[in-house]
């Protein structure tokens, strides 16, 4: 997570705007700034905004899930199921 970058980005843009822009409550934005990180299913409309406001907008700002590939090695790591 990045949290600084999730930080510089509701600054620039400002928490009112990204509220509006992502039709999500205020307090939406400010959990994710809590959590270091956006909701991937924002990425579109926060990376707009970050265009016009020439703000960088990092893919680690953001909550991506992880490849099956990853999961399905971490399960294995745990040993079999009962």
């Amino acid at each position: 997570m990045h949290k600084e970058s999730v930080d510089q980005i509701v600054s620039a843009i400002g928490l009112p705007r990204l509220a509006v822009e992502l039709g999500v409550s205020r307090h939406s934005i400010r959990a994710a700034k809590n959590a270091g990180s956006f909701p991937a299913s924002w990425y579109a409309t926060v990376r707009q905004l970050c265009d016009r406001h020439n703000v960088p907008c990092a893919l680690a700002a953001f909550n991506w899930r992880k490849p099956v590939e990853e999961m399905t090695a971490t399960h294995e790591d745990q040993g079999p199921s009962i």
